[in-house]
């Protein structure tokens, strides 16, 4: 049992020391890619249409005289996220109307890719070669 553990860190050593002489070489940097997706999203503002007192085309269809007060009619509604505002003056005959629209969303992925170098220090390796080396002495008992 005794010349076991003498074999073993005998091999131990070794093999540590292997690996001090490999990794006093120029080191060999591992690339990898990372790549990052974003999403910007872009608010586009729509144009106001306005149409401020028109005078419209007036088309009689009767040629009787009808006395009315004068009045203005207004809308002011909004459909679906837009805003419709509408009015009419009598005896003026003058229309306003006034569209406004919402904002249009635009969604814009970005995709950044990076190339970055990586290299892993003597001891990073020296330490996982060891760590298995003992899992498996350990396991296989």
């Amino acid at each position: 049992m005794k010349s076991f553990l003498v074999i073993i860190s005998v091999l131990a050593f070794a093999l540590l020391l292997l690996f001090l002489l490999i990794n006093n070489l120029p080191l060999k940097k591992q690339d990898y890619v990372v790549h990052k997706i974003d999403t910007i999203i872009k608010i586009i503002p729509q144009k106001e249409i306005k149409i401020v007192e028109a005078k419209p085309k007036i088309k009689f269809i009767l040629d009787t005289i009808i006395q009315t007060k004068p009045f203005v009619a207004t809308i002011d509604t909004v459909i679906v996220r837009d805003t419709l505002y509408a009015q009419f003056m009598f005896p003026d005959n003058l229309m306003s109307i006034n569209v406004r629209r919402s904002s249009d969303s635009v969604l814009l992925p970005q995709i950044t890719i990076e190339k970055t170098k990586y290299e892993r220090n003597w001891y990073e390796t020296a330490a996982a070669f060891g760590g298995g080396l003992i899992l498996g002495l350990i396991i296989g008992k």
